[in-house]
């Protein structure tokens, strides 16, 4: 089953899984616009998370996501890693 939410309510924080087939995901949240144009808006940009090393920046990002003030995350570079099993690392090649 797909559900699609058409109009959001402004300021309303969201709960939401992901599934494909019978693999359901842990919970996601995320927060709607707030009401009005007075408000700041806080970014988190990154990039290429690198080749080798295993993705230093990623527990920087999901620390600064976790505490629920970055508005939007923008990410302008490579998604080609393997981070759900090997945490962004590829092994050079023999």
């Amino acid at each position: 089953m797909h559900f699609r939410k058409k109009e959001l309510e402004l300021g309303v924080s969201y709960v939401y899984r992901v599934q494909t087939g019978s693999t359901v995901s842990k919970e996601f949240t995320f927060r709607a616009m707030k009401e009005g144009s007075g408000w700041p808006t806080t970014f988190l940009v990154y990039g290429d998370m690198g080749v080798h090393g295993g993705a230093p920046i990623l527990p920087y990002l999901k620390k600064e996501t976790a505490k629920g003030k970055i508005d939007a995350v923008i990410h302008a570079g490579d998604f080609a890693y393997d981070l759900m099993s090997e945490g962004g690392y590829v092994r050079p090649p023999p």
